[in-house]
């Protein structure tokens, strides 16, 4: 949880102020608040992933784990791509949240633990029960980072063409 700590940082402060840019309508000021929330949210996450993975033999030697240099480096480079995808699915889902929408990101994270399930169910007689739970945490921050990426494009475009965006 520690390395989430940003991106929830930055979720939490995206939530406030777009519900107000959103109440506002100034859904242009939202779209450029969602953008620079973004890019300095990924632009921390690459920087945290870099000293996660260059620290990544100190800090499991501080735990007493020996003998399992291989297993903490693919620890190390999940989690670089866990952390350097998150941002894309946590700012929008915390940014619908502001909006007033929680039920959108609701749904998504269904599908999402869904998705994670899926894929330790397919892969536990395939592969090492901690490779799999790295694989299925991986993937899903990939997936649904494209997903809600996506997910927030649509709905700033309907937003912007409906003459009322309160009700979409």
């Amino acid at each position: 949880d520690l390395l989430k700590t940003p991106t929830e940082a930055f979720g939490n402060g995206i939530m406030s102020v777009s519900g107000h840019l959103y109440g506002a309508k100034k859904f242009e000021r939202a779209r450029d608040l969602y953008r620079y929330v973004l890019k300095v949210n990924l632009a921390t996450s690459i920087i945290v992933s870099f000293a996660f993975f260059l620290m990544r033999d100190y800090v499991y030697k501080s735990f007493s784990v020996v003998n399992m240099e291989t297993s903490i480096f693919w620890i190390a480079i999940f989690g670089a791509v866990i952390l350097i995808s998150r941002p894309f699915s946590a700012i929008p889902a915390k940014m619908v949240d502001g909006f007033g929408k929680s039920y959108y990101p609701l749904v998504l994270n269904t599908f999402k633990l869904g998705l994670k399930v899926a894929v330790l169910v397919l892969g536990k007689g395939v592969l090492p029960f901690g490779l799999c739970i790295l694989l299925a945490l991986s993937i899903e921050e990939i997936v649904f980072a494209f997903v809600y990426y996506g997910f927030v494009k649509w709905l700033f475009n309907r937003v912007e063409s409906q003459s009322d965006p309160v009700v979409c």
